[in-house]
C-alpha cells in the first residue's frame, strides 16, 4: 500500500469511526500535495486526501471515466458511488451539496408501500402520523444507510451526517397517499412531494442541529412554493428535545414509520436519541400558488448568503454571517416583513489591475477602468468561482484563490465609502481582458503531397525517408476533423480560460438596455490483432495546450453608471433561470513532428480523460467541409 493510500484509509477509517482527524493525520496530510485525478463539471477531485483536497464527497462512479476508477475507493455493490475528495475553497453555487441519483433503487415499489391511517388533514400546523410501511420499502431505506454515504452539513450549528438522494418513485408514493388524506381544496393545489431527500442520520451524543427555519422550495415562473416540511422516522428512540417546535412542548420519543408534516413557517430544533441512531428522512410538500411573486430584496440577501457561504472556508467567521442571512429570509417569506442587516459585509478584490468591490449581489466598478462585458466577466467569475491554470496541475487555483481580496463590514449607504475606496486604488494600464485569436491558436493544416504514404504498422514497413506526417492526407483530414471538435467547444461559451490568462469572446455578450446576457449553451481507434500495433491516422495527433471554455447560464445582469461607479447586480436565484457553469476541457490538437510507433498518448486519449468517447467519435466521422481551391493538395 502506497503512502497515499494509507491516508486514505486512515482518512476512511475515522469517518466511518464518526472520529475527527488526529495529529498525526492532520501533519501528515498537511505536508502531502496532490495534483487532481479527474475533473466534474469544472471542479477538480482527487480520489485522495491531501493538503489541499481534505474534504470528503460521494459521487455516482459512472461520472468518473472507466480508466481512472479504479484509483477510488468504491461504496455499493456493485459499486455505484465512489469516495472523492475536493477542496472545500474551490466550491460554488452548483457543486455545495451534491444530490445522488438513487431513484433506481426505488423503481418498482409494491402497491400501498405507505399506509396512513383514516384521517382528513384540519390544517394543523403539526401533525404526526403513525405509518406503515411495507417490508419491502424498510429493507430498501436500510441499504441506504448501509452504504454509509454520509458526509457532515455545510455550515455551523448543524449536528448528525446526512446526504441528499434523488428518489422520485419514493416521493410518488407518498404523494399518492398524502393526496388521499387533504380536502378537496387543498388537494387541488398540491402537486406533490419534492424528489431530493435528505437522509440524516444522529448518534448519541451528537450535536443538535440548532433552532432553524426549513428554507422552501419556490419558483415563482410556475407558481410552485413548498409550505410543508416531511419528515418520515426510520428508527424509533428517546431522548430530551429530540424534536421541538418553537412555542410547542419538545417531543422525547418517536417511534419508527412515524410521520411528522408541519408549517414551514414554525421554527424548530432536533437532537439525537439517547438510546440508539436517529434514522430519518426529510422533503417537503409543493404546492401551486397564483399569487407567488418575487421579492427582489429577499432575493439579494439570499445571493448575499450564498456568497458569503461559499467565502467561509477562507473566511470560517462568515459562515454563521451566512446562517443568520438565510434564517432572516425564511422568516420574511412567512411574516411578509423583510429587514435587512444593520451591517454588511463587502469583499474590495483586484484582478488582472482592476479593483471591484462586491457583496455577493451588487458590484462596484470605477468606470473608466472597464466596459460593461469586462464588469460582468470579473462579477461572473467572483460569483461562480472557476479554476484558474492548467486543470490537473498543483499550480491550478480557484479564482478566489487567485485574485487579491479583503472582507470589510459597513453599516449604511455603501456607496460613498466604495466609490472612496476605489478612487485610491492605481490607474489601470491595459484591459483585463482579450479577445481569443482561433486562427493562431488553431493554424490551417499544410497541402497534402499525394504520395505521402503512411506505413500500415512498423510490424510490417517502414517510415519513407521522406517522411512528413504534417503533408499525409489522412493525418491532415484528422487533424481539421480534431480542430472543428475543439472550435465547437471553445465557441460554446464566453469566457475562456488558458493558464492564468482569461479571454473573452465580446460577441457571446449581448448588451440591450440596462442588462447584459451572457450566450452560453464527439472512427475507433488503433487494432491489435497478433500482437502487431497497426498505425492509425490520429496516432499523429497530440494535444498542444488543454484550454477551458467555460459555459455559464445566468440570469441577465443588470447594470447602471452611478457618478464615477459602474453598478451591476447578479441575482444568480432567478427563479426562471436554471444557474449553471461548467468549464469545458478542450485540448488543441496538432500534429507530432517525430514518427510515432503507435502506442504514445494521443489526442483522442487527452480529449477521452473529460468527454465522452462514443461522442467524440460521432463528431469526427461527420463529414467536412470541402477545402476552399487555394487550399487543395499539391506537390
Amino acid at each position: 500500500m502506497t503512502t497515499k493510500d494509507q491516508l486514505r484509509h486512515r482518512y476512511l477509517e475515522l469517518h466511518a469511526a464518526r472520529e475527527p482527524a488526529d495529529a498525526a493525520l492532520r501533519a501528515a496530510l498537511a505536508a502531502t500535495e496532490l495534483p487532481a485525478t479527474a475533473v466534474l463539471r469544472g471542479l477538480p477531485i482527487c480520489a485522495w486526501p491531501s493538503a489541499r483536497f481534505m474534504e470528503l464527497r460521494f459521487v455516482p462512479a459512472a461520472v468518473i471515466d472507466a480508466v481512472l476508477r479504479d484509483h477510488f475507493v468504491a461504496r455499493g455493490d456493485p459499486p455505484e458511488f465512489v469516495a472523492v475528495f475536493v477542496n472545500p475553497a474551490e466550491l460554488s453555487y452548483h457543486c455545495f451539496e451534491q444530490v445522488l441519483p438513487l431513484d433506481a433503487l426505488f423503481e418498482g415499489l409494491p402497491a400501498q408501500p405507505i399506509r396512513l391511517p383514516f384521517f382528513r388533514d384540519r390544517r394543523r400546523p403539526i401533525r404526526r402520523i403513525r405509518t406503515t410501511l411495507a417490508e419491502d420499502l424498510r429493507e430498501r431505506l436500510a441499504r441506504l444507510d448501509a452504504l454509509d454515504l454520509y458526509t457532515a452539513p455545510r455550515g455551523q450549528g448543524r449536528g448528525g451526517r446526512r446526504f441528499l438522494l434523488s428518489a422520485a418513485p419514493l416521493a410518488d408514493a407518498l404523494a399518492a397517499v398524502l393526496r388521499e388524506t387533504m380536502s378537496k381544496t387543498l388537494a387541488s393545489t398540491f402537486v406533490g412531494v419534492n424528489p431530493v431527500f435528505r437522509y440524516n442520520r444522529f448518534e448519541p451524543g451528537d450535536a443538535r442541529f440548532e433552532v432553524h427555519h426549513d428554507v422552501p422550495f419556490s419558483w415563482s415562473a410556475a407558481k410552485l412554493v413548498s409550505k410543508q416540511s416531511l419528515l418520515l422516522y426510520l428508527t424509533s428512540g428517546r431522548g430530551r428535545n429530540v424534536l421541538r417546535f418553537a412555542g410547542e412542548p419538545g417531543i422525547d420519543e418517536l417511534e419508527a414509520g412515524e410521520l411528522i408534516i408541519f408549517d414551514q413557517s414554525l421554527a424548530h430544533e432536533g437532537g439525537p436519541y439517547d438510546d440508539g441512531p436517529k434514522l430519518f428522512l426529510r422533503s417537503e410538500l409543493i404546492f401551486r400558488d397564483p399569487a407567488l411573486v418575487d421579492a427582489p430584496d429577499l432575493a439579494a440577501l439570499f445571493a448575499k448568503a450564498c456568497y458569503l457561504d461559499g467565502l467561509s472556508p477562507l473566511a470560517p467567521e462568515l459562515a454563521r454571517v451566512a446562517n443568520e442571512h438565510y434564517e432572516r429570509v425564511t422568516r420574511a417569506r412567512f411574516s411578509g416583513r423583510s429587514s435587512a442587516p444593520a451591517r454588511e459585509h463587502y469583499v474590495h478584490a483586484e484582478f488582472a489591475g482592476v479593483h471591484y468591490v462586491t457583496n455577493g449581489y451588487d458590484g462596484w466598478f470605477r468606470a473608466r477602468d472597464v466596459d460593461p462585458i469586462e464588469a460582468a466577466t470579473l462579477m461572473v467569475l467572483e460569483l461562480l468561482n472557476p479554476m484558474i491554470g492548467m486543470i490537473g496541475e498543483i499550480g491550478e487555483r480557484a479564482y478566489r484563490k487567485l485574485r487579491r481580496g479583503q472582507t470589510y463590514q459597513h453599516g449604511g449607504d455603501a456607496r460613498a465609502w466604495i466609490a472612496a475606496r476605489l478612487a485610491e486604488q492605481p490607474e489601470v494600464r491595459e484591459r483585463p481582458f482579450t479577445a481569443l485569436d482561433e486562427a493562431t491558436l488553431l493554424p490551417p493544416p499544410e497541402a497534402v503531397l499525394e504520395r505521402m504514404d503512411m506505413p500500415s504498422s512498423l510490424d510490417f514497413d517502414t517510415y519513407p525517408d521522406d517522411w512528413d506526417s504534417h503533408r499525409n492526407e489522412s493525418v491532415v483530414d484528422m487533424l481539421r476533423r480534431a480542430q472543428r471538435w475543439a472550435l465547437r467547444r471553445l465557441r460554446g461559451g464566453p469566457i475562456t480560460l488558458l493558464g492564468k490568462q482569461v479571454f473573452v469572446a465580446p460577441e457571446r455578450f449581448v448588451v440591450r438596455g440596462d442588462k447584459i446576457h451572457l450566450v452560453g449553451p464527439e472512427p475507433l481507434g488503433p487494432l491489435h490483432f497478433a500482437g502487431a500495433t497497426f498505425l492509425h491516422p490520429a496516432d499523429f495527433l497530440e494535444p498542444t495546450i488543454t484550454l477551458q471554455a467555460w459555459q455559464t447560464i445566468v440570469p441577465p445582469i443588470t447594470f447602471a453608471r452611478e457618478g464615477e461607479l459602474l453598478h451591476l447586480a447578479c441575482d444568480l436565484f432567478r427563479n426562471s433561470w436554471m444557474v449553471d457553469a461548467r468549464l469545458v476541457e478542450v485540448p488543441i490538437p496538432q500534429v507530432k513532428d517525430d514518427e510515432v510507433t503507435g502506442e504514445e498518448d494521443d489526442w483522442h486519449q487527452a480529449v477521452t480523460r473529460t468527454h465522452d468517447r462514443a461522442e467524440l467519435l460521432r463528431e469526427l466521422a461527420e463529414p467536412l467541409e470541402p477545402l476552399e481551391p487555394s487550399e487543395e493538395a499539391s506537390e
